[in-house]
């Protein structure tokens, strides 16, 4: 094994794969709620339904009877239901409103060995009607069309977040070389935002608001645009929720923070509510807007999910721990490591990594 390989296995380990080695991150913090349109939008939640058992698997089948292995990034396409990069199962899930669980691609079906390795996200582009994924394991983009698999980009560094813009562009998380890309006609991408230093194999970034390559992330992970072609996104290493405009400006949205933790490149994660300026993160994975007035985080080693409130400009806890559920969801609604976020109609739907199952919330005003 390389001294890159290496560096990239445990990164991914850190990261990716476990939060074990960190009982810190598990530990329940109390969070000040504020007052904010996510109230009138969404009302009283609860956990509608799970999909999934607890435990590491691979089933098909009705909820009770499905199971994933660590389920990550997730797409809404159409007919095929809700998409699910089962990243444990090197598998890219369907689900249909019933909770029936299906495998797209990938996994076992046939001739699907080596398809994908640990896929952390997918998206779909509607007026092609095609399914881009992020096939993380193997640096690559590869894309379902009819059934048929194809490469359509690869030689990536960890690709963890995918999806599309208003005019049918692809967007790219490339989180090992902390930078955002899009795909282009070609099959080859450019630039967005983003950039990283090289030294002894391992690639660096950092924090950084500007134009372009000017700026600097550190681990970026899910993404999302409106309609006007701003990029939101979960700028994981650095514990904040990035921007990009349409002309490629990165700004903050949300989250604090400069001090490094220990023996490390990450700044130090927080859990915080409160002014965007000071609200604190914990390796937050994923974004999704909601009527562009509220983007929900998957905090992800934090367990709970979080709310921007971009009239307001407040950071809340919205649902996680038993102290954040108090006047929110059901003691019960527990989640580990919320990973993936998307709207399925007026419900939102979590991937709960380490519970190994996905959850459908819904209000219970409707």
């Amino acid at each position: 094994m390389s001294k890159k390989q290496q560096v990239w296995l445990l990164a991914s380990c850190f990261m990716v794969l476990t939060a074990c080695t960190n009982d810190d991150t598990k530990e329940d913090v109390s969070l000040t709620v504020f007052d904010s349109d996510v109230a009138e939008l969404f009302g009283e939640v609860q956990i509608e339904m799970t999909i999934g058992d607890e435990k590491e698997g691979y089933e098909e089948g009705s909820k009770e009877e499905a199971e994933f292995t660590m389920p990550a990034g997730m797409t809404h396409a159409d007919e095929h239901g809700v998409l699910i990069a089962d990243t444990g199962n090197n598998a890219v899930r369907s689900l249909d409103e019933e909770g029936v669980v299906t495998t797209f691609a990938g996994g076992e079906a046939e001739n699907a060995e080596g398809t994908f390795v640990n896929p952390h996200d997918v998206t779909y582009e509607p007026e092609t009607e095609t399914v881009y994924i992020a096939d993380t394991g193997n640096g690559a983009i590869k894309t379902v069309e009819n059934g048929e698999v194809n490469t359509v980009l690869e030689g990536l560094e960890r690709p963890s977040g995918i999806t599309t813009g208003p005019n049918s562009e692809v967007y790219i998380s490339e989180t090992g070389n902390h930078r955002i890309i899009k795909l282009e006609d070609n099959n080859e991408f450019t630039v967005v935002a983003g950039d990283y230093e090289e030294e002894d194999y391992l690639r660096s970034g950092g924090l950084e608001d500007g134009i372009g390559e000017e700026a600097r992330f550190r681990e970026p992970y899910g993404l999302t645009v409106d309609d006007e072609g701003t990029i939101y996104v979960a700028d994981s290493g650095n514990q904040r929720i990035r921007t990009i405009s349409p002309a490629g400006e990165v700004d903050t949205l949300a989250g604090a923070g400069e001090e490094l933790m220990e023996d490390s490149d990450y700044i130090e994660p927080g859990a915080e509510d409160g002014e965007a300026d000071e609200a604190a993160f914990n390796f937050p994975r994923d974004v999704q807007l909601m009527a562009d007035e509220l983007l929900f985080v998957a905090d992800t080693y934090n367990h709970a999910v979080r709310v921007v409130d971009l009239n307001n400009g407040y950071v809340e806890a919205w649902l996680g721990f038993e102290a954040h559920t108090e006047s929110k969801v059901e003691e019960n609604a527990q989640i580990e490591g919320p990973y993936g976020l998307v709207f399925d109609e007026e419900d939102l739907l979590i991937s709960d990594f380490w519970n190994n199952n996905i959850r459908r919330v819904t209000s219970k005003n409707e």
